[in-house]
């Protein structure tokens, strides 16, 4: 596996065990990290759990255009 940042590890992870869209839970950083990887691709996860996400105020915009069923 290259290096890559955490969410190359996400979609390593999911690949390696053939997941198919999985709930992903994360907190702080790793819920920011769900999120993103969320709004970039919203097929890639059936729910999202973010506990107290470290997420950028400039992007509360794209939060508003998830289509995955999250609870923040």
């Amino acid at each position: 596996m290259d290096k890559g940042g955490p969410a190359e590890v996400v979609d390593f992870v999911i690949k390696y065990f053939g997941l198919k869209k999985p709930v992903i839970i994360g907190y702080d950083w790793g819920a920011a990290i769900a999120l993103k990887m969320s709004i970039k691709d919203s097929r890639k996860f059936s729910k999202i759990i973010a506990f107290h996400p470290s997420f950028n105020e400039e992007f509360k915009d794209e939060l508003k255009g998830l289509k995955t069923l999250t609870l923040i």
